[in-house]
Order: C-alpha cells, then structure tokens, then sequence
C-alpha cells in the first residue's frame, strides 16, 4: 500500500463516527425501540439487528447525520466549527464541503450540527453564524428528516423560551463565505470548539502521533445536554422531548421511573409522586417502551411547566406487600401490579417447610 493509499485510509477512518456503546439505549434494555441512526443514514450504512449494532465503514461516508439524530449523543462525530473575530464580535463560520470550498469551518454536512452546539456557541458570546451550503436538493445526504432550517428554527424557540442569547444565522455563498473567512482575524489557539479540533492537521504529521491521538479521542466526555446548558430555575418553557403520563391510565408500577437514563422521570416522597423534568428527556423513548399500561406518551416542542402525578400508598390485598397507586385513578385497584398481572385477587399464603 502507498502512503498516499494509507493516509486516504487513515483519513477515511477519522471521519467515521465513534459510538459509546454504553450510552446507547440498546445496551440498557432489550425492549428498546430506538432506530435513530439506522433511519438517519442516507448509505444504510447503520446494522440494526437482534443481535448487533453495528456500523459498515464501507458504506459510511462520514456525513455524520447519525450524531444529531441520535437521541442518548452515545455518537459523536467531528463537525467543528471557527471562530474568528471582528471588532471584537466573535463570529462562527461553517461551511458543507459540498461548495467546493475546504480549509477551516468545513464539515460534511450542516445537516449534521444539533441543538447542543449552537447552544453552546451561543453560551460562549458568539451572537453570529456564517454558513454556506451546497444544493441540499440534489444531495442525498438531506434526504431524511433532518433539517438545518428546521435546526435554526427549533434554536430561536428555545432561546425566545428560555431568555437564551440569540444567534444571527447569516447565508453567502461559497466564495462570499470564503471571503468572509479570510477577512475576519482568526481567535487564539484553543478557541475552536471542535471535539476533535487536532485531527485538522493529521496529515502534516506522522502517522503513529496522528493514530494516538485518534484513539485517545473516543473517551473524551460526552456532548453536553440540554439540562447542562438551560439556565437553572426556569418554571417551564418549550422544549424538544416532553414526556407526559396520562394519570388515567399509570398504575404507578414505577417502569419508566426504573429505566429512565436521564432522570427525566423521577419518584419523590414527602407526598409520594412523580415528577416530569422535560430539560432532562433526551428522547430516547425509554419510558415509552416499558409501559404496559401505554400511559407514557412523548410529545416534540410543545410548552410545559412540568407535570406532577399523585401516588397514593396501599397494601396489597392479595400477597400484603405495600405498593403505590396513582391517586387520582378512577376506580379502585386493591391489589400491587405483580398480583393484577398473574391474575391474584385473594390473600395467597405460602407454607414454609418445618
């Protein structure tokens, strides 16, 4: 094999996404329903099976549209952004590589940003974004769900919610935007908010540094969420994940409250309920999945205050064991959910051997 061939391979292989299995909801509970990355990747190149998830790197391209999609941030992906300056206003700069242009603020796709980053952009003074793209109507990479517009659009709602500084999100073309980039005087070292800033030069340097370093890069801390990034004490605002139980239908078996790996769902005593945090929901849909009784339903970008249900404390009829039960659920339920499951509906006694 060729250098060229080998640093052609070494590159393809840093553009590939990284996923920490620990995070991914499949590795938390076998009834998880999560297809995120499989139904984001415009190469098929996501295996989702009963056995596996599994990425071909064949057929991965390094767009990097699973990262976004992904609900739990178990992927992440190089889509760095730059930062430079002008009259001491700091000004971000992202460009698809689909215009042609390469060189700094380059990603693979603008498809592949999320609510996260610009979020943090904001968080760090940064008031503008410079972007240009490609023909994203002749590109197969944005023939999924995602949107950068929808993106833009979802931000400015949140920001208007929470009292978040804006971000002025400002179009060029390629070459206007390459301009733009040569003018504006370039931050620090350091001042890119990149997770993987470093791989920018791998090719200028040797290849078992460049390979090290890649390594060293897929246990760096995870993504920040949104409960990291929204101002603290907030009474409520709209939000992309809310997940809401209907009172009605929950028997207070405490599934969703078990499997929750955010804390989005919570059980508090003092009096006993459940409380709803939608700054905390990642969208897994966790909560949805184990609910035998379909009384967990998750809603996108819809206003809430949080939501707060009842539990009322009760002893089991037929086995005697103390369980609790939604307070305001019509009718009465007299026996815990093991025993209403199995059909027991008198004192069962068990004989112990003398």
């Amino acid at each position: 094999m060729s250098i060229r061939n080998l640093l052609d391979q070494v590159k393809h292989e840093i553009e590939l996404p990284l996923i920490h299995g620990d995070s991914c909801v499949h590795s938390l509970i076998e009834q998880a329903s999560c297809s995120a990355c499989v139904d984001a990747c415009p190469h098929d190149a996501w295996i989702l099976d009963d056995a596996e998830l599994a990425l071909d790197t064949e057929a991965c391209d390094g767009c990097g549209l699973c990262r976004p999609a992904c609900p739990q941030q178990a992927i992440t992906h190089d889509c760095r952004l730059e930062l430079r300056s002008f009259r001491d206003r700091k000004i971000a700069l992202v460009a698809c590589e689909r215009t042609g242009v390469a060189g700094d603020g380059v990603v693979p796709c603008l498809h592949a940003l999320d609510l996260p980053l610009l979020m943090e952009v904001s968080r760090q003074g940064i008031g503008v974004l410079l972007y240009s793209r490609g023909d994203c109507s002749t590109c197969e990479r944005s023939a999924g769900d995602l949107s950068f517009d929808e993106l833009a659009f979802n931000f400015r709602q949140l920001a208007e919610s929470h009292g978040l500084a804006g971000l002025t999100l400002q179009a060029y073309t390629p070459l206007e935007w390459v301009r733009r980039r040569e003018v504006l005087i370039e931050e620090p070292p350091g001042a890119e908010y990149s997770r993987r800033g470093f791989l920018r030069g791998l090719l200028g340097r040797t290849l078992e540094q460049g390979l090290q370093r890649y390594a060293a890069d897929a246990d760096e801390e995870y993504p920040l969420s949104l409960d990291d990034l929204l101002p603290a004490g907030v009474a409520g605002g709209v939000y992309p994940n809310v997940p809401q139980i209907d009172p009605a239908q929950c028997s207070g078996c405490d599934a969703c409250v078990q499997v929750c790996p955010r804390q989005a769902i919570v059980q508090q005593s003092d009096p006993p309920h459940y409380r709803v945090e939608a700054r905390r929901c990642s969208g897994c849909k966790l909560c949805v999945d184990v609910c035998r009784d379909d009384a967990v339903v998750l809603r996108k970008w819809v206003y809430t205050a949080g939501q707060t249900v009842e539990l009322q404390p009760a002893v089991c009829i037929a086995c005697g064991v103390p369980f609790h039960r939604v307070s305001d659920l019509p009718g009465e339920r007299d026996t815990c959910q093991v025993c209403r499951a199995h059909g027991h509906h008198g004192r069962l006694y068990q004989v112990l051997p003398g």
